[in-house]
């Protein structure tokens, strides 16, 4: 997710039971200093993410964590109007304090990149792992496919060199099944006249 996506999420968008988040809106601060929720860009920016069990158990700690927080400083717990990432108070928190803080961080342990770094590498990973690129686009929120293509096209001819291998390890394993014609006939991928 974009970070102005991450800041504007609210819990009642976010399914820890079913494994999904619904991203519908995103935070902006605007020259003025005043803070603004608004539509995604796009109308592919409006979907559904599934999410790794890994973050379905991470966010549901959050959850608890927030809720222990907010009753310490006497306050109601989380509903589904609440922000997921807030200040303890529940008010936003500027886009800004969060690409500052991730760069301290990220300094401190020798990481080069910025936030918005880490949403290149999730589509690197993905596909890397053989996602397809329309599944990339679709959950970046990209308005079209050729977007991601654009953005990732040096990961996907990578691809392509692993499909041409593939293709080879496939030949190979139909050559050791050694089908003869007849079989093949029967079968009905080819004709008798083929």
């Amino acid at each position: 997710m974009r970070r102005s996506e991450l800041l504007a999420l609210r819990w009642g968008r976010v399914d820890v039971d079913l494994g999904a988040i619904e991203v519908v809106e995103s935070l902006h601060r605007l020259k003025t200093g005043k803070i603004i929720f608004q539509p995604p860009k796009s109308q592919k920016g409006r979907r559904r993410i599934s999410l790794p069990l890994s973050l379905r158990i991470m966010l549901r700690e959050y959850k608890k964590k927030q809720d222990v927080m907010r009753e310490h400083i006497g306050l109601p717990p989380l509903g589904p109007d609440d922000l997921v990432f807030s200040k303890p108070d529940g008010s936003c928190i500027p886009p800004d304090t969060i690409s500052s803080a991730f760069r301290n961080i990220a300094h401190k342990v020798g990481f080069t990149g910025g936030l918005h770094s880490l949403r290149h590498t999730h589509a690197t990973l993905m596909l890397e792992q053989g996602v397809h690129l329309k599944i990339v686009s679709e959950r970046f929120g990209h308005a079209t496919v050729s977007i991601t293509l654009d953005r990732y096209s040096h990961k996907v001819k990578g691809l392509d060199e692993a499909a041409a291998l593939g293709f080879d390890k496939a030949i190979e394993r139909a050559k050791s099944l050694r089908i003869s014609r007849e079989e093949i006939v029967q079968l009905g991928i080819i004709n008798d006249r083929t």
